[in-house]
C-alpha cells in the first residue's frame, strides 16, 4: 500500500478536542492555527508526505500533486484510493488555506490521467455553502480526464438515458462557464465605462457606438455561421443590460432613443 499526504506544514495527526484536557492548550486548537507544530513521520517506506511551508497557490498545489501522481511508484498502482477532503477551499472553519473550490476540477483531472481504477471516499469539508461546487468540479474534472485518457465512465444511475452524453454536456457546461464569466467581465468594464462619464459629464447614451457593437457583432456571427438575427438579439440582451447598469451608476434616469 502506497499512502501519499499534502498538508500544511506542521499538521499531524493529532485531533482537537475538548475531551483530551492532557494535551497542552495548542495542541486542542484547529491544525491551521497551533504554533506548535505536530508533523507525521512516515509508518512505511511507501507513505509520502508532502509539506506545504506556506499556503499554496492552485497552480502550486496541482503542481505538487502531479509531481506525486506521475512519479516513478504511480505505475505499481493497481486501483487508486482517495481520501478526500473539501476543507482545503477558502473560508472552510477547520481548514487553513485559501483555495478556491474550482481546484477541484484540476484534481480531478490530475486523478484521472494517471490511468487508474479511482475510489474516492470523501471526508471533510465543513463550508457546507461550497460543498456541492466542490464535488461538481471534482466530477467534472475526473469524467473530463478519462475521456481524454480514452478510459470509459460507467454511471451508476442505470435511469440516465445515455451517459455517451456526458462528455458533451462537461464541455458545454465548460463554454457555458466561459460565457458567464466573459459576460461579468464585459458588465465590469461598461460600469467603469459608467463612472469615467459620470466623472467628465459625458452623456450615458451613445446611439451610434450601440449601432456599432450590434453590427459588428451581427457581422462577426454570421462569419461562423450564427444567424445574424440570433446574434443582434443577444447583443440587444447585452446592451440594454449595460445601459440599466450606466444608469444607475450615472444616477440618471434612462432615456431610449
Amino acid at each position: 500500500m502506497i499512502q501519499v499526504t499534502l498538508r500544511r506544514s506542521g499538521s499531524g495527526h493529532i485531533h482537537e478536542s475538548p475531551k483530551l484536557p492532557s494535551l497542552p492548550v495548542d495542541m486542542q486548537r484547529p491544525v491551521c492555527r497551533r504554533t506548535r507544530p505536530s508533523t507525521p513521520e512516515p509508518a512505511l517506506g511507501s507513505h509520502r508526505y508532502l509539506e506545504f511551508l506556506t499556503d499554496p497557490s492552485p497552480a502550486e498545489y496541482i503542481s505538487a500533486l502531479r509531481g506525486l501522481l506521475e512519479s516513478d511508484w504511480a505505475i505499481t498502482l493497481d486501483v487508486l484510493v482517495v481520501s478526500l477532503g473539501y476543507d482545503i477551499v477558502v473560508g472552510d472553519p477547520h481548514g487553513g488555506w485559501t483555495l478556491p473550490p474550482d481546484v477541484y476540477r484540476e484534481i480531478g483531472l490530475a486523478l484521472a490521467t494517471i490511468g487508474k481504477p479511482i475510489c474516492i471516499v470523501q471526508e471533510g469539508g465543513y463550508r457546507l455553502g461550497a460543498l456541492s461546487a466542490c464535488a461538481g468540479h471534482l466530477s467534472a474534472g475526473l469524467r473530463i480526464g478519462m475521456k481524454e485518457t480514452g478510459r470509459s465512465h460507467t454511471m451508476n444511475d442505470t435511469s440516465a438515458p445515455d451517459t455517451g452524453l456526458l462528455p458533451f454536456r462537461d464541455l458545454i457546461n465548460e463554454l457555458d462557464n466561459q460565457l458567464v464569466e466573459i459576460l461579468s467581465q464585459r458588465l465590469s468594464i461598461c460600469a467603469e465605462v459608467a463612472r469615467y462619464k459620470k466623472k467628465r459629464g459625458i452623456a450615458m447614451m451613445q446611439p451610434d457606438r450601440v449601432a456599432e457593437v450590434r453590427a459588428r457583432c451581427a457581422e462577426l456571427g454570421a462569419e461562423r455561421g450564427l444567424r445574424r438575427e440570433f446574434t443582434e438579439d443577444i447583443y440587444d440582451t447585452i446592451i440594454e443590460e449595460a445601459c440599466e447598469l450606466e444608469a444607475k451608476i450615472i444616477d440618471e434616469e434612462r432615456i431610449v432613443s
